[in-house]
């Protein structure tokens, strides 16, 4: 035991930003199995992580930490593949998710006070809404105000929410701390998020000196390029902009993305520049790439009907959508966003609730659709 102790100990010392409080294990080896797992898991290698995480769980089924970095893992990874799956291909690692989660707190009453919010946050992750989420991780921060991962993840809350005026300080809290220890952040994400919040609170000069200093680290990295393309367009850059861009189109033929996903980057990236005629014709070309996807023609289908350039089109692409995928509650949240923008509130309110109802059973919140679904609700009511 003091063997043990003593080496565990050891290892800790190599990762003095992990809140040993949440530790739940005497092994050497399953915490070594552990670290390796999260060290794979900041690299975005989340199928690495999670073998990784699982020898730690086979020597130590007691060990809390892996089990929940699990459920963060399969979700990361259903997050990741938005761009190049479909979501109904995708769907079965947010369930892997969901499930890691319930086996987490079905040991709660085993679990220290911290360890028991820390669940309670990721249970709110899977099930529940950022507003539930934002509860759980000030609570952390009360009981250890150093846990930089809890000043992410509570940026990350306020991200989601649109309200990029509270997501910034507690990105910047947790480049603190690492600057504190003299430490590299562990991700990417660090720097791209609160970029990002920069940016659309109008904090350009921010996003930039934010995105230089990412690069230093992270030179190769597929959103961090876009981003700071989108940066460089919203500047008024565009020269500079294209280059960045063109730089997100190598590392993505490296990997390698499908055309018609590096179509879909680019009309994203010039759908937030402000350039919609460039991003309807990256849309259209990622559809003409893949014709019978029905995500691609979704994306169409969105974009016009959002954007409001053509929507008795995009609700033909969508009905088209539909055919090929009934139920499918993108494509119906689709449809009832174009019916609300003809002025057919009732209709739109019912294919909206519909669509958040099979949305919260079989993924997870997402904030757009919400607010579309609370604009179908005030209409509806104003008009009665």
């Amino acid at each position: 035991m003091v063997k043990d102790f003593l080496l565990l100990s050891e290892l800790q010392k190599n990762t003095p930003l992990l809140n040993t409080s949440l530790l739940s294990t005497w092994s050497p080896e399953a915490y070594r199995y552990f670290v390796h797992g999260r060290s794979e898991f900041h690299k975005m290698n989340f199928f690495s992580a999670i073998n990784w995480f699982s020898k730690a769980i086979d020597i130590d089924s007691n060990f809390y930490l892996p089990v929940i970095m699990t459920s963060l893992a399969y979700s990361n990874q259903y997050e990741l593949e938005s761009w190049f799956s479909t979501i109904y291909d995708r769907l079965h690692l947010l369930e892997q998710a969901k499930q890691w989660c319930l086996r987490a707190c079905e040991k709660t009453d085993r679990m220290s006070v911290q360890q028991k919010i820390h669940a309670n946050w990721v249970y709110a992750c899977r099930f529940e809404t950022p507003n539930d989420q934002i509860k759980y991780l000030k609570q952390l921060i009360q009981l250890d105000d150093q846990m930089v991962g809890t000043y992410f993840n509570l940026g990350s809350c306020y991200l989601v929410l649109q309200q990029y005026e509270k997501a910034i300080p507690e990105y910047e809290k947790a480049l603190e701390i690492y600057n504190k220890w003299n430490i590299i952040p562990d991700w990417v994400l660090n720097y791209n998020y609160l970029g990002k919040a920069y940016q659309k609170n109008g904090q350009y000069r921010k996003a930039e000196k934010v995105y230089k200093k990412a690069e230093q680290y992270f030179p190769d990295d597929i959103e961090l390029a876009g981003w700071h393309g989108i940066l460089h367009g919203l500047m008024g850059d565009t020269a500079t902009g294209h280059r960045y861009w063109d730089k997100l189109v190598t590392l993505s033929r490296n990997i390698p993305l499908s055309e018609a996903t590096i179509a879909t980057l680019l009309a994203f990236g010039c759908n937030e520049t402000g350039m919609p005629d460039r991003a309807e014709k990256y849309y259209r070309q990622a559809l003409s790439l893949e014709p019978g996807n029905p995500d691609r023609i979704n994306n169409l289908a969105y974009f016009l009907i959002d954007k409001e350039r053509n929507t008795d089109e995009g609700m033909q692409l969508v009905n088209e959508a539909l055919e090929a995928s009934p139920g499918h509650f993108n494509f119906l949240h689709t449809k009832g966003w174009g019916l609300y923008k003809m002025g057919k509130y009732d209709q739109a309110l019912e294919l909206l609730q519909e669509s958040w109802d099979l949305r919260r059973e079989k993924a997870v919140y997402e904030h757009v659709p919400f607010l579309h679904l609370e604009a179908a609700k005030k209409a509806v009511a104003e008009q009665r």
